[in-house]
């Protein structure tokens, strides 16, 4: 169930956030905390900073669209897990043999 205050769409974009391990709230909250300090600290003019929480917003929100339109396109080339991890592994070996190190 969602909270009262989130629609699906702020839903959908919370959990892609919380799943790549990046902080994002729904749109309303930036309008609540207006003069809230950046992640380093220090305060930003109120207009400067709502309005990059904005634009940060709008971007999030455009490539999560983008992926799930993307995941949803059976034109898309999929490729399978297996192949994903023998490549890395096989990339991982030969960066540890550049490195001197063969036990890798």
């Amino acid at each position: 169930m969602l909270a009262p205050e989130l629609n699906a769409n702020d839903f959908c974009v919370m959990q892609m956030s919380n799943a790549i391990g990046h902080v994002h709230y729904p749109s309303n909250v930036y309008a609540q905390q207006p003069d809230s300090d950046g992640p380093r600290g220090g305060t930003m003019a109120k207009e400067t900073t709502v309005k990059l929480k904005t634009e940060h917003d709008s971007w999030f929100r455009a490539e999560v669209a983008r992926g799930m339109r993307e995941a949803n396109d059976p034109q898309v080339k999929r490729i399978p897990h297996e192949e994903i991890v023998r490549n890395w592994r096989r990339q991982r070996t030969a960066l540890a043999k550049r490195a001197g190190r063969e036990d890798e």
